[in-house]
């Protein structure tokens, strides 16, 4: 179980330029030090090695460690350990088996001359990332969709495999996919009841767990086509997972070149889901089994092993940092880390997450700076 130190650096409530704490020096037990930061003040600050002294905002801080709670004002070297451990989260898949996931990805037609279709594609990367993971979730659940009711009716599909621990759900979860082929999944071809899916996570699934993060991970190779439901329906339905007490994220895979047709569709989808990625495509875009792997792994492994919930919010969600042995690292969502207010959590991704799952010892820290008119100097 990893440990997260949390140093919070508290600012004075009113400077618009910030504590300067690049100004600040260290010396001897006791000095006054401490020149005039942005608004004229000066005072006694923490330094390592000393105690602390009431500086001249009138606060009293405590000493590096403590877990007292903060003052609301005060300019100075402030830090305030707090400790929270990494809770495995909940994540529920809802996988798209509609008939088209029996073509190949890279030509979009029946597969031939030794290609593979989408769906063994899916189930070569679920299997694998389920052996490598999926211990680090608390639970797992899984629907697919369409179910034989969706695709008659488009109403809210069933589960296929309810939450629950990773002993029970993983190998049912590999059962499951491990039924299907190129040849049977042509029953369900046509219609892709997206929606209905989310509709039936709302209904169907307790994702309510209050001690740790809950996710849904949906993967589509095509556009909604279930009725009158050309997509924009999903958007709100996912916003209400988001909404829900406890929040629910919704990552959004796109598989194939169906998906690629009308990206700004599926970006609604995970802007509703606040897992937006940065750039143009806000979602997981995956032309290949190659990037289908690559989406799963790093979503899982991002959400499993990089992601530390914060025992309070921040004052300013703005001015968390993140930070990796000592080094801040930048607010990203493909090589940095995000800070997720609806769940009050802190994200490491891409390289940053690696670096935390190849080397144990990585002491991962999260910092509360200076606000963004002045650039944070933490030392």
């Amino acid at each position: 179980m990893r440990i997260l130190a949390l140093s919070l650096f508290y600012i004075a409530a009113g400077l618009t330029a910030g504590c300067n704490r690049g100004e600040l020096s260290k010396g001897p037990a006791g000095a006054d030090f401490g020149p005039t930061d942005p608004q004229g003040n000066t005072g006694n600050n923490c330094f390592e090695g000393s105690a602390c002294q009431t500086d001249d905002m009138g606060t009293t801080p405590t000493t590096d460690g403590s877990t007292a709670p903060p003052p609301a004002a005060g300019c100075g070297v402030q830090t305030y350990a707090l400790a929270t451990t990494q809770n495995p989260p909940n994540i529920h898949l809802v996988i798209d088996r509609s008939g088209s996931m029996s073509l190949s990805a890279a030509t979009g037609a029946p597969p031939k001359n030794g290609d593979t279709a989408k769906w063994d594609d899916l189930s070569a990367t679920l299997t694998a990332l389920l052996d490598t993971y999926g211990d680090q979730a608390h639970e797992w659940g899984m629907s697919i969709f369409p179910t034989t009711q969706t695709y008659q009716s488009c109403v809210a599909g069933n589960i296929a495999v309810p939450l629950s621990s990773p002993a029970s759900s993983v190998p049912q979860i590999e059962n499951i996919i491990g039924q299907y082929n190129s040849t049977n999944l042509l029953q369900y071809n046509g219609k892709t009841p997206t929606s209905a899916a989310i509709q039936g996570v709302l209904d169907h699934v307790s994702l309510s767990a209050t001690d740790r993060n809950n996710y849904v991970v949906l993967m589509t190779d095509g556009l909604p086509t279930c009725g009158s439901d050309s997509g924009a329906s999903v958007a709100p339905l996912i916003a209400q997972l988001s909404a829900q007490t406890p929040s629910v994220r919704t990552f959004v895979i796109g598989f194939g070149s169906d998906t690629q047709s009308n990206p700004a569709l599926l970006n609604d989808w995970a802007v509703a889901g606040h897992t937006n990625l940065p750039g143009g495509t806000k979602y997981y875009q995956a032309s290949s089994a190659a990037a289908l792997q690559q989406a799963f792994s790093d979503i899982v492994s991002g959400v499993a092993a990089c992601t530390f919930t914060l025992t309070a919010p921040p004052a300013d969600p703005t001015l968390v940092i993140g930070e990796l042995n000592g080094a801040g690292i930048a607010t990203d969502s493909a090589n940095g880390f995000t800070y997720d207010t609806a769940t009050q959590s802190v994200t490491f991704h891409g390289s940053a997450c690696q670096t935390i799952q190849n080397d144990p010892s990585t002491k991962v820290s999260v910092v509360y700076g200076c606000p963004a008119t002045a650039a944070p100097q933490i030392y």
